[in-house]
């Protein structure tokens, strides 16, 4: 119903008129649309020409009892959640009800009827839920065309860039045949084409995401989230596809005029270009903050301490400890253990000190670290579809 409210649809099995009226009017202060049936055959004639979301039938029926209907009823219409009632207590019934029928809830005569909302209204929820699952698949998959083309013309753009980045383009274009099938291939395309425009300034990625990684584990961040700053210290110069080479290979903070402004938007253009990414929004907001100071004085929003994420504070110290000794922040080049004390000064003002006390914990042994993340995924195809069983009185 485009453009309207969705009103659930409740179908209601039993020969007596008297049990349906009454669960009607149990039922009308849910904003349902209710329908009923005075027998199986006539319910399975309903189920043919409507869907419905819960079905309430009764046990005891003339030509065919309640299991044999909600059997029937699971065959045409098996999204629909089912529901036996009986004023008889015969657990043999409610075994075959639950085998055969496939029934979430079995619920007594005369029923509560404070129980019995509640009741339906939960699998109402999972149905509403459900639905909006489906929805979000569907704009997943349109997501994933429009990815599709934009890594298509990403990888021409590389392919007629230069004679060395054709040779990348075969290596990029064998990975983007995985690209849908893992997150990890996503961030290892777009981290090579960062670097086949900066090699110099991605040469020792390796060693920052090391030491990222190491901040977060030291600071018990779960694995998800160590995966995600991982991410995002693999992708931290993607925001300077397009910046000059005179900028990119001139120390930070020696930048001035036109170059200067072009950096200090490099932040947002990494958040532009990964936001429309599902499994890189983290990764984006992450980017977006990498050049925040904790006493407010960075760019591009000027926030400070806890207003910058968790992610974006590691990521700075990682990156800054790095580039320090590269000659990418400062006009010189620094040796390990002035990189250390630069980063120690700058605790409180451009630094948080969580982090960097969880620095100076980890940075003297992250050149032996196993940089790798292993990371176990639950596919939803290994779970097993359930409404859960409800006994009601």
């Amino acid at each position: 119903m485009t453009g309207d409210v969705y009103r659930p649809v409740i179908l209601s099995v039993d020969h007596e008129p008297t049990i349906s009226i009454a669960l009607e009017r149990s039922l009308q202060v849910l904003g349902v649309e209710f329908l009923s049936a005075s027998s199986g055959a006539e319910a399975l004639e309903l189920l043919d020409e409507q869907k419905v979301d819960v079905i309430l039938s009764a046990m005891r029926m003339t030509q065919m009892d309640g299991v044999e209907f909600l059997h029937e009823a699971a065959q045409r219409q098996p999204a629909a959640r089912r529901i036996l009632l009986t004023g008889h207590k015969d657990a043999d019934s409610a075994v075959r009800a639950v085998n055969e029928g496939g029934i979430c809830a079995f619920l007594s005569k005369p029923w509560n009827d404070e129980r019995l909302r509640a009741l339906i209204s939960e699998l109402l929820e999972r149905q509403s839920a459900e639905r909006e699952r489906q929805r979000l698949e569907a704009q997943i998959a349109e997501q994933n065309e429009v990815l599709e083309q934009l890594n298509a013309e990403l990888e021409h753009w590389v392919a007629v860039r230069t004679e060395e980045l054709r040779q990348e383009h075969a290596r990029l274009e064998s990975a983007y045949t995985d690209l849908l099938d893992s997150h990890r291939t996503t961030v290892n395309l777009l981290a090579s084409v960062v670097a086949l425009h900066d090699p110099e300034g991605c040469g020792d990625l390796e060693s920052k995401k090391a030491l990222a990684i190491a901040i977060a584990r030291e600071l018990d961040l779960d694995e998800e989230w160590v995966m995600v700053v991982e991410q995002a210290t693999a992708l931290h110069r993607i925001g300077l596809i397009g910046v000059t080479d005179r900028a990119l290979h001139q120390a930070s903070e020696s930048l001035k005029g036109e170059d200067l402004e072009r950096v200090h938007r490099y932040p947002l253009q990494a958040e532009a270009l990964l936001m429309g990414i599902p499994h890189l929004v983290r990764v984006a907001e992450i980017l977006h903050s990498e050049h925040e100071r904790f006493d407010a004085l960075g760019f591009p929003d000027g926030i400070g301490a806890e207003e910058i994420p968790l992610g974006s504070r590691i990521l700075a110290v990682a990156r800054d400890f790095h580039d320090l000794m590269a000659g990418r922040l400062l006009p010189k080049e620094l040796m390990p253990a002035d990189a250390l004390a630069w980063i120690n000064k700058e605790e409180g003002h451009r630094y948080d000190p969580l982090i960097v006390a969880a620095f100076r914990r980890v940075h003297q042994g992250v050149t032996n670290l196993d940089t790798s993340i292993s990371v176990s995924m639950l596919r939803s195809a290994t779970l097993e579809a359930g409404c859960g069983f409800h006994v009601t009185c």
